[in-house]
């Protein structure tokens, strides 16, 4: 009959990290709108994670524009997250900074990307889960105008190089 495949696992015993990625090129928060909390259940159930880490807001920015239903999906999702996987912790990481031309050319910093940071942080706190600001971290506005100066971010004024990355 028919089989349905949602990834391979291959362990090994004794102690050591496993790491799972699910990754959907492009991904936004509404694409896992429609999955049900009984599939996050079922799912994660089968993998018993300790630490489930949720990192949206690059794509988001396209429209330029911050959902009007972003923090309900949001906390909609991490409340699945925590139900499916209740003795896991949960991490909110923020994007990364995301430029585009500004006056005289200079790259500074998509004003959504503050919108959506700021709208992360409250539901992170809201819902009682660790929240990570990764545009800060990675120097804050106009971080990824200076990276592309030093060859650490990428022509499309969003991702990182394999050299940033690292």
């Amino acid at each position: 009959g028919d089989a349905r495949l949602f990834g391979v696992v291959l362990e090994r015993e004794g102690p050591g990290v496993v790491y799972d990625a699910l990754g959907a090129n492009g991904a936004r928060l509404k694409l896992w709108e429609d999955t049900p909390a009984s599939h996050w259940k079922e799912q994660l159930e089968l993998r018993d994670p300790a630490l489930v880490i949720l990192q949206y807001g690059t794509n988001e920015s396209e429209a330029g524009v911050l959902a009007p239903d972003y923090e309900q999906t949001l906390a909609q999702l991490i409340s699945n997250v925590k139900e499916g996987a209740p003795g896991a912790s949960v991490l909110v990481l923020a994007p990364l900074d995301r430029a585009e031309k500004g006056a005289g050319g200079k790259l500074v910093t998509r004003k959504i990307i503050l919108k959506l940071i700021d709208a992360q942080r409250k539901v992170a706190l809201a819902q009682g889960v660790a929240f990570w600001d990764t545009f800060t971290a990675m120097g804050g506005e106009g971080s990824m105008g200076k990276w592309m100066s030093q060859g650490l971010g990428s022509g499309d004024f969003t991702h990182p190089t394999p050299k940033g990355a690292e």
